[in-house]
């Protein structure tokens, strides 16, 4: 986006109007506004205190996000490491 505005403007004397200047402003912030971090598993959990337990649990913590209050994100690299890691405190998947 910025390369086609330095495009526009090289071609022009004056600056690009305030409404263009600011669509391409506007652009360039709503494109970095997300980054696609790969796939992951949502895994509902029994109940809160759960999700809780094994979120903050040392061994797992690393592999794992919180996702509301019953939900557990694993990214799809880590999900070995968190099956591992979940058995060892006594749970199967």
């Amino acid at each position: 986006m910025r390369a086609f505005a330095d495009f526009l403007q090289a071609r022009d004397e004056q600056p690009l109007p305030d409404a263009m200047a600011g669509f391409f402003r506007d652009a360039v912030e709503r494109a970095r506004a997300f980054k696609d971090q790969g796939e992951a598993k949502l895994i509902e959990c029994t109940d809160s205190a759960l999700a809780e337990r094994i979120a903050n649990a040392e061994a797992i913590r690393a592999y794992c996000l919180r996702a509301g209050e019953r939900h557990l994100v694993v990214p799809s690299n880590r999900e070995q490491h968190f099956r591992r890691e979940l058995e060892r405190l006594g749970y199967i998947l």
